[in-house]
This record gives structure tokens, C-alpha cells and sequence, in this order.
């Protein structure tokens, strides 16, 4: 599943910050700039940590409150959750 150690580390870092409630930016090189850009970037968080959602809209991306999130989920889930 992973490509090397270092991925593998990564990944499982990643997710143990997630778990605690940490707000994670990632990019990959090339990005694009202004308001909407989206350019090879993600902010990831737990949506199901309700202080997490609302840190999430209200400092980092500056907006309302009520703007909903775009969850990732593993495609075997989706049939089951949507």
C-alpha cells in the first residue's frame, strides 16, 4: 500500500494528529493563489470534532461558521454513508 518507509511514517503521523484533533495543511509543490485557488493543496481534520470544524472555518479559512466541510471517505464506505 505505501510506497516507502518514509510514506508509511508519514501517513501514520498524519493520521495520529488527525485523531487528536490537529488541524493538518499538506501541498505538493505547484499552487495556485487567491481566494478560491485550490492548487495541489489540502486542509485536513476530523469532521467529527465539532471544535475542530469550527477552528477550522473560523481561523484558519476566515469564513461563516455554517459553510460545510467536504469529507473523504473510503469508497467501500460510500454505499453505506450516502
Amino acid at each position: 500500500m505505501f510506497k516507502n518507509v518514509e510514506g508509511e511514517f508519514f501517513i501514520r503521523f498524519a493520521v495520529k494528529l488527525i485523531d487528536e484533533g490537529k488541524i493538518i495543511a499538506l501541498f505538493d509543490r505547484r499552487y495556485a493563489i487567491g481566494p478560491t485557488a485550490l492548487g495541489s493543496r489540502s486542509i485536513i481534520c476530523n469532521a467529527k470534532n465539532l471544535n475542530t470544524i469550527s477552528e477550522l472555518n473560523l481561523k484558519i479559512k476566515k469564513r461563516e461558521e455554517f459553510r460545510p466541510l467536504a469529507p473523504a471517505i473510503l469508497l467501500d464506505n460510500a454505499r453505506e454513508l450516502f
